[in-house]
């Protein structure tokens, strides 16, 4: 009975209690920087620092998979592919694109380190001794080729330290650049 006889007030409650919650709601602010959950002069936080200059951040890229059924040794896709690299390159703070296209390996000789193309993208006649170099090292199946061949990954990698905007930004013209290509493809940022 209580409630029938005070429902005005009740049902009135409730909305200036929902409209206060959703003011404050909206007003929330997440801070992605981790130094600001550390005190000045904590050993973590020095550990932290001395871990990202030497190895940089790990959320500073965005790595975008290309798929091409049959494999990705195919001439068209790959020089799309290295189009679409290229084009990436252009966006504001991004600081360097790799893929397998770009990759560079070193072979060791007497007249010292020789960076050597991983992938010959723009030779055809070289993609099957490729192919077999790339699908046999570990570093690169799972990271830059999928364990079939049939999907190539490129790593872009922004500036550190972004405002929000730049990352919108960022993710804005990757979207449209990939739009243009017309591929298949999934994005994990």
């Amino acid at each position: 009975m209580f409630i029938f006889s005070y429902k005005k007030t009740i049902l009135f409650s409730i909305l200036i209690t929902t409209l206060l919650a959703s003011f404050f709601a909206s007003q929330i602010k997440v801070y992605h920087d981790l130094e600001t959950f550390f005190p000045q002069e904590d050993p973590d936080l020095d550990f932290y620092n001395e871990h990202q200059s030497r190895f940089h951040s790990d959320d500073n890229f965005i790595y975008i998979a290309l798929e091409n059924q049959s494999s990705i040794f195919d001439s068209s896709f790959l020089q799309k592919a290295h189009l679409l690299q290229q084009a990436s390159d252009t966006v504001q703070n991004i600081i360097q694109t790799t893929s397998l296209i770009t990759a560079k390996d070193i072979l060791y000789s007497p007249f010292g380190m020789l960076p050597i193309p991983l992938l010959h993208f723009d030779e055809p006649e070289k993609y099957e001794t490729d192919s077999t170099k790339i699908m046999q090292d570990e570093r690169f199946v799972g990271r830059y080729i999928s364990k079939d061949a049939s999907v190539l990954g490129i790593m872009i990698f922004h500036a550190d330290s972004l405002t929000e905007q730049q990352t919108r930004q960022i993710t804005l013209d990757i979207d449209q650049i990939l739009a243009n290509f017309n591929f298949e493809c999934s994005i994990n940022f």
